[in-house]
């Protein structure tokens, strides 16, 4: 039983954001072995920064749907624009504390897996922590090479390494910049994102001209 927890994940209205994870996690749940449930923290922030668009759309999305069959939750957190990014952690662990114990109680997963670094990791940790069950952490570029070298967000990617059980990176150039934050090799195994045969492939180069 896999939690799946990712701040990067389609909607109605933003339907290409994080499709990668959400393939992902479509295949992961396709095997007869492996049951899935996913939880997309959303930021929104105070007034007056309520009334962007693009958070009044988040704040629309329905908090508990049924994503291609699987049970999908969308908590919130509270987010503050520009200034807020190192807060957004501790933020999300406040908001999906009690969720998670809820959901603990009828799906007992066995493992959370974080799809993204920052804010994801950290707070998987400070969860998986609190409900003793381990947690992975999967890198995917811009949040070890950005998030990961800021110096108020790359001690908590650091320690969110060291406090994973295990992590994913997308490709060895990552693993490598993981190891030089000081995240430990071993603990760390490469994972390609896949590639859609049905929509890409090679055919006739005049042809498809």
């Amino acid at each position: 039983r896999v939690l799946v927890l990712s701040t990067l994940f389609p909607n109605r209205t933003r339907p290409l954001f994080g499709t990668f994870v959400e393939r992902q996690t479509l295949g992961l749940s396709a095997h007869d072995d492996v049951e899935v449930q996913i939880v997309v923290p959303r930021g929104l922030p105070p007034a007056p920064f309520d009334r962007h668009s693009r958070y009044r759309a988040d704040a629309a999305l329905p908090v508990r749907e049924d994503w291609h069959g699987i049970p999908l939750y969308r908590p919130s957190f509270l987010h503050l624009p520009k200034i807020g990014a190192r807060y957004d952690p501790h933020m999300m662990v406040r908001a999906l504390l009690p969720l998670l114990r809820g959901i603990k109680r009828n799906f007992a997963f066995d493992v959370i897996a974080a799809e993204y670094f920052f804010p994801d990791g950290p707070a998987a940790v400070a969860l998986g922590k609190a409900l003793d069950v381990p947690v992975s952490i999967k890198a995917r570029g811009s949040d070890i090479n950005i998030w990961g070298r800021r110096p108020d967000t790359g001690p908590q990617v650091v320690a969110a390494g060291k406090g994973a059980a295990g992590m994913l990176a997308v490709s060895a150039a990552i693993r490598r910049e993981m190891v030089a934050l000081g995240i430990a090799e071993d603990k760390i195994r490469i994972h390609y994102t896949g590639v859609d045969r049905s929509l890409f492939h090679v055919r006739d180069r005049a042809q498809a001209k």
